[in-house]
């Protein structure tokens, strides 16, 4: 949690199975199709097609940064509101604790080679690529695995 100089707006961000996020945000990094795009209060108004990457709503007040592994979307700045739409997601975002370290262990062991011949019960099969990211967004949100 952090001083917000600049202002905050509102951010809204949605999935095919419903809202995971509305609230403020001093911060907003998305993972734009060419490239990230970092949104401030004020910023001009854009609409940008979403690639793959982390969603970072930091600067929250009262509670920790939200992080947000995407794969595809759309989102849009207008009038100090920022709505995401994304379609496949990962997050640590409501897991239980002992969920999220183990879901980043499990990416982490994935990364380092050393990942069992079967993924444990509830833990989704992650390629080499979403396993990097997944422990970067860990380390973002301070789990330990």
């Amino acid at each position: 949690m952090v001083s917000q100089p600049g202002g905050v707006f509102h951010v809204a961000f949605y999935t095919p199975q419903g809202k995971l996020y509305d609230g403020p945000a001093g911060l907003l990094i998305i993972p734009g199709h060419d490239g990230q795009w970092g949104l401030l209060r004020n910023h001009c108004a854009m609409m940008c097609v979403l690639g793959w990457g982390l969603v970072r709503i930091e600067q929250i007040a009262n509670r920790p940064n939200a992080y947000f592994l995407i794969n595809g979307g759309f989102a849009r700045f207008n009038e100090n509101t920022a709505t995401i739409l994304a379609y496949d997601v990962t997050t640590f975002e409501g897991m239980d604790p002992q969920k999220a370290k183990a879901l980043a262990a499990h990416a982490r062991s994935v990364m380092d080679g050393t990942e069992p011949a079967e993924p444990q019960e509830g833990q989704p099969p992650l390629d080499a690529r979403k396993a990097a990211m997944i422990v970067r967004m860990s380390q973002y949100a301070r789990i330990e695995s």
